[in-house]
């Protein structure tokens, strides 16, 4: 035997089934908004960082310059002792090149983050601008990373 459907129990289920469908498309779009809005306090919290490290690697430039100038032309041998009491002599050009070599790697990976994190403008004006001998790395004019920070601080904002 077949029972009856009654006609407003089947209109108040449709209409509790639509309402629940609304409201979780609501908070499925609240909780997007709110994801978004997480990544780009993140992306900007980065850039910011990056800015910071950008301007301090390149206002260190000079000085890496003169580390390498000392290392080359004195012949001074770094010696320290162990702690067995033996003194150990290592070659000038060993220490200032591991000196070298921090300061490179410093310098190339916070490029490379730069690339990455900023916009188009940043990364073209480091591909056009600041691609340098790797060798004598230090050697790029004040004007130019100054004007890499000014783009960069241009770029905080835009999305990528």
């Amino acid at each position: 035997m077949k029972e009856k459907i009654q006609h407003p129990s089947i209109i108040a289920a449709f209409i509790g089934g639509i309402f629940l469908l609304l409201s979780l498309c609501i908070s499925n779009r609240q909780a997007k908004n709110q994801v978004k809005t997480s990544d780009r306090k993140l992306l900007i919290d980065k850039r910011i960082e990056l800015i910071d490290k950008t301007a301090k690697i390149f206002y260190r430039l000079p000085a890496t310059e003169k580390l390498y100038d000392y290392g080359i032309y004195k012949n001074i041998d770094i010696s320290f002792f162990d702690d067995n009491n033996k003194q150990i002599i290592l070659p000038k050009n060993l220490a200032v090149s591991r000196e070298m070599g921090e300061h490179r790697s410093e310098f190339s990976a916070i490029l490379i983050q730069d690339r990455l994190y900023f916009g188009r403008e940043t990364e073209q004006y480091i591909k056009d601008s600041l691609q340098v001998d790797n060798t004598y790395f230090w050697n790029i004019p004040q004007n130019k990373y100054e004007r890499l920070i000014e783009i960069m601080e241009s770029e905080l904002f835009i999305e990528k």
